[in-house]
């Protein structure tokens, strides 16, 4: 893919590397630790990042042309208020957000740390994939009954994640994780 920039970024223990063309390469060892195996990938272990950071960093990254249309979107992000406001927007307007509440206007929470269930959606929804469900999950922790099971789902199936061993050739993903 060509994509060979180092964002220095963990996720709470996941790596998050190339997020243009191939999406991130997420792995973990046996300890749960980040083991990103391509290089020149640097990541430190449970660096923690927050939905308007995340949300800059994936406009950033993906084929997402910026749009405040509307704007303030949402009740707890005003105009010019953070320096993620335009990304937190342009994230409700590409349809890949509704934030983090219901109301009118809804709340985006930019300073609470960003579950990694809900950042596989919104990586889904950016990258436009049509979302899978099979009748069996893949990983032990997120059932067909849990909010993000096909947006989690559809990401193994490309590719993007892997899951952390539970010691027994089984995964979790542990989507609720920040």
């Amino acid at each position: 893919n060509g994509d060979t920039r180092d964002y220095g970024y963990a996720y709470d223990g996941v790596c998050m590397y190339g997020l243009g063309d191939a999406g991130w390469l997420w792995s973990f060892d046996q300890f749960g630790r980040t083991n990103c195996a391509a290089p020149p990938v640097t990541c430190s272990d449970a660096v923690a990042i927050d939905r308007g950071q995340a949300a800059k960093l994936l406009v950033e990254n993906f084929p997402i042309t910026l749009d405040t249309t509307g704007a303030p979107n949402f009740g707890d992000v005003p105009l010019n208020y953070l320096p993620e406001e335009p990304y937190i927007d342009t994230l409700w307007n590409a349809g890949i957000t509704s934030g983090c509440s219901a109301g009118s206007p809804p709340n985006f929470c930019p300073t609470y740390a960003l579950t990694r269930g809900a950042y596989i959606v919104w990586v889904v929804k950016a990258y436009g994939w049509p979302l899978i469900n099979p009748p069996v999950p893949y990983f032990t922790d997120v059932p067909t009954t849990h909010p993000f099971y096909q947006h989690i789902e559809t990401a193994k199936a490309h590719g993007i994640i892997s899951g952390i061993p539970n010691g027994d050739g089984t995964f979790k993903f542990e989507p609720d994780r920040t």
